[in-house]
């Protein structure tokens, strides 16, 4: 029971929070931070098998595999959050320069048009 309400409010929780603050310094160090947790945990977990079963069993789940699997899908759920939120903002910033080079060409074939008239 303890695995539902922990994941359900994980899940919760890296949605809103990089909905709301998805190009902080703050977010990105967060990102940064959790790689780094995740890679302890994990090296932890390799070394020493038995404590995803015990930790598992703490919060509710039958076995350590089961317990991975569940953080898999939240690290899976964040990186494809973050990869939209990347992708979104680098479509905007697209948008933003195809139209400054629009305006910029246009403006240079208007000054053509302007010196080809005078010649």
């Amino acid at each position: 029971m303890i695995i539902k309400v922990i994941l359900a409010f994980a899940i919760t929780f890296i949605a809103l929070w990089f909905l709301i603050n998805r190009n902080t310094y703050k977010a990105r160090a967060w990102k940064k931070i959790a790689m780094i947790i995740f890679t302890i945990l994990a090296v932890i977990v390799v070394w020493f098998p038995n404590t995803s079963n015990t930790i598992a069993h703490k919060v509710g789940v039958g076995r350590g595999a089961d317990l991975l699997l569940y953080l898999l899908a939240l690290a899976f759920i964040f990186s494809t959050l973050s990869l939209y939120i990347k992708h979104k903002e680098d479509q905007r910033h697209i948008v933003i320069l195809a139209r400054r080079i629009a305006l910029i060409e246009a403006k240079h074939q208007k000054n053509e048009r302007l010196h080809s008239k005078k010649n």
